[in-house]
C-alpha cells in the first residue's frame, strides 16, 4: 500500500476502521485524528481512505476525511475513524500514541498530531 487507497464511501460507513467487522447500530465508537498543516487533504475531502499508519505498525486504518466546511475539519481534525468496539479503540491508540509522540518530535513547531475519542 502506498500512503492511502480510496476505499468505497458506503463500505467503510459500515465498517470498523481497525479490525474490518461490521460497526453496530447502536454503541458505536469514534476517533478524530489531527493532521498536521503540512498534510494537504484537500484531494480526499468527502472521501473514505484507507491509511497506512507507519511501516512498523504494518497496519492501515479506514478513515472518512470531513468536508473542509464540516465541525470536524473545522476543530482541526483530518480524519474520522468508526470503530465497533472498545477493544478496537484500546488497539489503535495503543499504536497512535507512539506514532504521534514520534512525529512531534519530529515536526516540532509545525503543530501536533493528536486525537479525541467519542
Amino acid at each position: 500500500m502506498d500512503e492511502y487507497e480510496f476505499v468505497d464511501l458506503e463500505v467503510a460507513k459500515r465498517t470498523c476502521a481497525w479490525c474490518r467487522g461490521r460497526l453496530p447500530k447502536k454503541n458505536l465508537h469514534s476517533v478524530r485524528a489531527r493532521v498536521r498543516s503540512i498534510v494537504n487533504l484537500d484531494p480526499l475531502r468527502g472521501r473514505a481512505v484507507e491509511v497506512a499508519l507507519a511501516p512498523l505498525a504494518e497496519r492501515s486504518i479506514i478513515g472518512v476525511v470531513p468536508t473542509e466546511d464540516s465541525d470536524a475539519a473545522k476543530e482541526g481534525y483530518g480524519f474520522i475513524h468508526a470503530l465497533c468496539s472498545k477493544k478496537c479503540v484500546e488497539e489503535l491508540t495503543e499504536i497512535m500514541d507512539p506514532l504521534i509522540r514520534l512525529g512531534d518530535s519530529i515536526f516540532a513547531g509545525i503543530g501536533k498530531g493528536g486525537y479525541e475519542i467519542n
